[in-house]
């Protein structure tokens, strides 16, 4: 080879390795590709980086197990209807229903053109699909005692029907039922429901796609235009906005956590726009950091004490007993050091959040220590010296169960104010702590107790027929307390009856003087779901809510004030 060949051959490999180290550097802002002239990338869409505490399970409104599971499938999903403020519900996947006469039947006419994120035809097919899953002597979940005993039938793609066995005024709500897909579950066994792989990668019809969910982080972005945008207030704002001005959010980043203190953390750091579910003691901490605020959803779950008033089971039967041990307890003072304020007082089953709610006719039974006392002595109770006994002469001793401090941290802590106070009056109480199963298997249904602190989600369409009728006191009810009255059953079902709302409101308020006057169970209070949010987030707003999941009701209408909060 030449002088000139091997000079040639030298240049032409330096050239080479040039070259194969200009490809194995990165890329500098000056010498990335830029697009086709004429060709804007789009631009991110404003982004709400949402905070929870996990574990995510199943995404997959009918074998959701954490509220975290509910979270996210709130906004993946969607029911025929959707829950507004006021109790009353509004059109979401449904156009439009009509209700029999006699209030056994109604009829759904599905929206038009509606598909779910896939693509695929949302139809009647999907509606009758989640209904029969429901029905299925396989399927286990909570959901099931709403939709045992009601006939579900298709009538054409659009137009679904359903016939009850009575009649039933909050029947709409159930209606709120977030629909499947028939063609991606049909084959799956509903014993194997639970386990599918759907429900770590979901299609839903709801205004938010799930893009991705791994390391913790579900990646949603709105549906444009969405399968399911509700035809009624709020209504809805498109997403982005005019440069400088608060944008819609158009992404939604959920960050799961495992554990309350570390989501307070990240909060703190700023890593999140908003966190929901932290505990009153942290929720107060972070709302004195600048720029932060706390939204209160005032909730339907009932926390009461509720008594074991069986056949055989006498302590607890008189009337005056139970009166007086509700005068012992100072809830205000629960409310305060419990729950750090975020709660109201219950004086019934029936939240004075809730549409059904009548001030009028509720009996307010006040903290009264020296009533209270009153109250034992008019049922024939003494006390001595070594505390109170009944008018047989035996001693007024008994347990409170509760479930443990690792499932219900602040029901534990309000079990052991609760003796507490009982214990300062004479009474000898003991609290015994159980985990969740064991607590509902071997110490409520069974009735092997007698006292327990209990949470019991009323519905925004409150129905106390299953947990105080004595139809529900027999084995497999619902009825844990064993209380009978045929005069409360009867204005039980009056109450749940359909009607109009102003004929059921005249009917709940007959019910609470019933349930004030003769206290079947202790009614303590009614806690807050509690939102902490930067003030970069514009229109998130208070309403009763059923679950922390209904915050979402109107995230269609939220913005971010600078466009791009992390």
């Amino acid at each position: 080879m030449s002088r000139l060949d091997r000079a040639v051959v030298l240049a032409a490999l330096l050239v080479m390795a040039a070259l194969a180290v200009s490809l194995a550097l990165p890329r500098t802002g000056e010498d990335r590709p830029w697009p086709s002239p004429g060709v804007v990338p789009p631009p991110e869409p404003p982004t709400l980086y949402e905070g929870i505490v996990g574990p995510v399970v199943a995404i997959n409104p009918l074998v959701a197990q954490t509220a975290a599971d509910r979270d996210l499938v709130s906004l993946v999903f969607s029911g025929l209807t959707r829950a507004m403020p006021d109790g009353a519900v509004a059109p979401d996947l449904a156009e439009s229903w009509t209700v029999d006469p006699d209030g056994l039947g109604y009829t759904f006419t599905i929206r038009p053109g509606l598909t779910w994120h896939d693509g695929r035809p949302l139809t009647a097919d999907d509606v009758v699909f989640t209904v029969l899953t429901i029905q299925d002597p396989a399927y286990r979940g909570a959901l099931r005692a709403s939709w045992e005993t009601v006939t579900v039938s298709r009538l054409d793609a659009r137009i679904v029907r359903f016939t009850l066995t009575e009649p039933l005024g909050g029947f709409l709500q159930a209606t709120t039922l977030p629909i499947l897909p028939a063609h991606r579950l049909l084959d799956v066994p509903v014993a194997d429901l639970a386990a599918a792989s759907f429900n770590r990668e979901p299609v839903g019809s709801g205004a938010w796609r799930l893009i991705s969910f791994e390391a913790g982080e579900a990646v949603l972005e709105r549906v444009e235009p969405p399968s399911a945008t509700p035809d009624a207030s709020p209504e809805p704002t498109p997403p982005g906005g005019p440069i400088g001005e608060p944008q819609s959010v158009g992404r939604i980043v959920v960050r799961v956590f495992p554990d309350a203190a570390t989501l307070a953390a990240a909060y703190a750091a700023g890593t999140v726009d908003a966190a929901a579910g932290l505990p009153p003691g942290q929720v107060a901490d972070l709302a004195s950091l600048s720029g932060t605020r706390v939204l209160r959803y005032s909730s339907s779950t009932f926390v009461s004490v509720v008594l074991n008033l069986r056949p055989g089971r006498t302590v607890f039967g008189d009337v005056d007993v139970r009166r007086g041990l509700l005068q012992a307890l100072d809830r205000e003072a629960i409310i305060r050091t419990v729950y750090g304020g975020y709660a109201v007082r219950a004086d019934s089953p029936i939240s004075p959040s809730s549409w059904a709610y009548d001030a009028e006719t509720s009996t307010v039974h006040a903290h009264d220590r020296d009533g209270a006392a009153r109250s034992f002595q008019a049922a024939g109770w003494k006390r001595g010296e070594a505390g109170w006994v009944t008018g047989d002469g035996d001693p007024v001793a008994f347990s409170l169960a509760a479930l443990d401090p690792v499932n219900d941290p602040l029901g534990n802590v309000l079990a052991e104010e609760i003796a507490d106070t009982w214990r300062s009056l004479g009474l000898d109480v003991a609290v015994e702590s159980y985990p969740p199963d064991p607590f509902v298997a071997q110490v409520l249904v069974p009735g092997d107790y007698a006292a327990a602190v209990l949470n019991v989600n009323m519905g925004l369409d409150p129905d106390v027929y299953p947990l105080l009728a004595s139809p529900q006191a027999i084995e497999g009810g619902s009825n844990v307390s064993g209380y009978q009255s045929a005069a409360l059953d009867a204005l039980l079902k009056a109450a749940r009856l359909a009607a109009d709302r102003e004929t059921r409101r005249a009917r709940f308020s007959e019910l609470q003087a019933a349930l004030t006057r003769d206290v079947p169970m202790l009614p303590i209070v009614f806690p807050d779901q509690l939102y902490v949010v930067r003030d970069t987030v514009l229109g998130p707003a208070g309403r009763q809510v059923a679950d922390r999941s209904d915050r979402f009701w109107d995230v269609l209408t939220w913005r971010l004030a600078d466009g791009q909060s992390r």
